[in-house]
C-alpha cells in the first residue's frame, strides 16, 4: 500500500498558495491552534483571516472563520478537491487568570521545580461534558459542538444538514 504523510501548513489562512512545493492534497489546514493561546506565543499572522478564539477573538467571528474553513476557504479553487485534510481545535480556556491545562496536574502543590514561579493553580475539569455546548467561555471551547460549524462540515462532506437534537445535544444551537 501507498501510505503519504499529512502536513498541517501555518500559511492558511493568510498565505495559502506560499508553499509551491507540496500539493494541497497533503496540507491539513485549520484556523488556529493550541500552542498559540499563551501569553507572548508565537501565534501566526491570520491578518484579517482569521483569529485564535481565546485571544481576543469574539465568538462569533471564530464561528464565521470555522463555518468559512469548510464552505468556502480562503484562496481555494476546487472546495470538493484542495485541501481534503481540514479539522478543528476544541481547547480550553484560560480563565481568572490562570495558565495551566485543567487536567488536574497543574497544580502548585505537585510542582517539584522552579515552584516559586506557580501562582494559580488549575482544578480538573473533563474534557467530555455529555451537554456541553460550544463557546459557553468556560473551561473547554467545544467548538466542535457548533450545530453551524458541524453542518458546514457536513455540507462539505456532502452530507445533509443536523440538529443537536439528533446529535443528542439539543441545549445547544
Amino acid at each position: 500500500p501507498n501510505f503519504f504523510s499529512q502536513m498541517w501548513d501555518g500559511l492558511y489562512p493568510k498565505e495559502p498558495h506560499n508553499n509551491p512545493l507540496i500539493s494541497r492534497t497533503r496540507v491539513v489546514i485549520q484556523n488556529d491552534d493550541h500552542d498559540q493561546q499563551n501569553p507572548g506565543s508565537s501565534s501566526r499572522d491570520m491578518g484579517p483571516f482569521g483569529c485564535v478564539l481565546i485571544k481576543n477573538c469574539p465568538a462569533s467571528a471564530h464561528r464565521n472563520y470555522e463555518i468559512k474553513l469548510f464552505q468556502n476557504p480562503y484562496e481555494i479553487n476546487d472546495n470538493a478537491n484542495d485541501w481534503p485534510i481540514r479539522f478543528i481545535l476544541s481547547s480550553y480556556y484560560h480563565t481568572n487568570g490562570d495558565l495551566g491545562i485543567p487536567d488536574g496536574k497543574s497544580k502548585c502543590d505537585l510542582c517539584t521545580i522552579s515552584c516559586e514561579t506557580c501562582r494559580k493553580s488549575v482544578e480538573y475539569k473533563p474534557a467530555f461534558v455529555a451537554n456541553a455546548c460550544a463557546y459557553e467561555g468556560t473551561s473547554y471551547t467545544h467548538t466542535h459542538r457548533d450545530i453551524a460549524v458541524i453542518n458546514a462540515m457536513r455540507a462539505w462532506m456532502n452530507l445533509s444538514p443536523t440538529s443537536g437534537s439528533a446529535l443528542g445535544i439539543g441545549n445547544c444551537s
